[in-house]
């Protein structure tokens, strides 16, 4: 990552150095081997993610430039990503790849069709990593289109755990994501692969217990993430709400207290401990379950219990929200 020359460097520098355990963890890195055959023509990747509004401070005016360059001229070959993740975060993302290739007669595209066809893959292979970047340090943006917010770190508690770059109790889902995806960075683990994040669907993301890849959309599950527990068991009982309590087979929230009646947050049984660890799903890490009246249930994750595990850096109020939630 290379700033370019501002007043602003040194500070955007110091806001960078929690993200370079996240760049170097290996579930952040692209299966590079699966484009060898692209890396030979590869002269150079330049790179920024951050607000539409602040591109300006990088000399970047316009939002989101993605598109490939022949040895420095840029083509009309445009990056896009076809995959079903939010696209919302193609504004925050510039992405220049500059190839040694050759230009048409216009000099407008490669000559080599082959090629442009493997860098659209490889971008679109890149795309989910530099999504996670982009939620964990971008704040809301007013400046963008539509309605998908960036994540807002300005909560009302304060947050300051080892190696945890938010300062701040998340007050919505984009910045609960992002703080899950950090503390588990911090904690060095792996809770479960996820694969997508939508911001308009009928479930927030889906996911796999193991790491292989997936086959096909078919061994992908759904989960949902919620600051507060309360706010989903109302969403199962609400006719705007589309979400059965028996699709779902991970819950990730923030504060897992609730006032609902039928419905309990139990830690996991010995019983239920055997089942779940048959099917991958890492007991350690994902210590409760929530209960309907039934007897179903699906296991519960609470980002403040895994970073209740954390060292605190300074003093915040993590341990006594901790408490309060008993």
């Amino acid at each position: 990552m290379r700033l370019l020359p501002n007043q602003e460097a040194e500070s955007l520098r110091e806001r960078f150095v929690d993200f370079i355990p996240l760049l170097e963890r290996p579930r952040s890195r692209v299966k590079i081997e699966q484009f060898d055959d692209l890396l030979p023509f590869v002269t150079g990747i330049y790179l920024a993610i951050g607000r539409t509004s602040f591109f300006e401070l990088l000399g970047l005016e316009n939002h989101g430039l993605r598109f490939i360059a022949s040895n420095g001229t840029p083509t009309n070959h445009e990056l896009a990503v076809i995959s079903t993740s939010s696209t919302w975060y193609l504004e925050t993302i510039h992405f220049i790849i500059n190839v040694d290739a050759t230009l048409n007669v216009g000099k407008r595209h490669l000559v080599n069709t082959r090629l442009v066809g493997r860098i659209k893959q490889f971008f679109e292979a890149c795309y989910p990593r530099l999504v996670e970047i982009s939620k964990l340090f971008v704040e809301r943006d007013t400046s963008g289109p539509g309605e998908d917010p960036l994540p807002d770190v300005l909560g009302l508690r304060r947050l300051n755990r080892n190696n945890v770059p938010f300062r701040r109790f998340p007050n919505d889902e984009s910045a609960l994501i992002g703080l899950f995806g950090s503390t588990v960075s911090a904690l060095e683990t792996e809770v479960a692969s996820i694969y997508g994040l939508f911001a308009r669907a009928r479930y927030d993301g889906k996911f796999r217990w193991v790491s292989e890849q997936p086959g096909s959309e078919a061994d992908l599950l759904p989960l949902e993430f919620k600051v507060n527990l309360d706010d989903l068991l109302r969403e199962f009982d609400s006719a705007t709400h589309d979400k059965e309590f028996r699709d779902l087979r991970l819950i990730i929230v923030w504060d897992r207290r609730l006032t609902e009646a039928q419905w309990n947050v139990k830690g996991i049984s010995e019983a239920r401990r055997t089942h779940l660890e048959g099917i991958g799903v890492p007991t350690d890490l994902v210590e409760y379950v929530l209960e309907d009246a039934y007897g179903n249930y699906c296991p519960l994750i609470c980002v403040a219990d895994l970073l209740g595990g954390i060292t605190a850096a300074a003093e915040d109020d993590l341990d006594e929200f901790i408490r309060e939630m008993g």
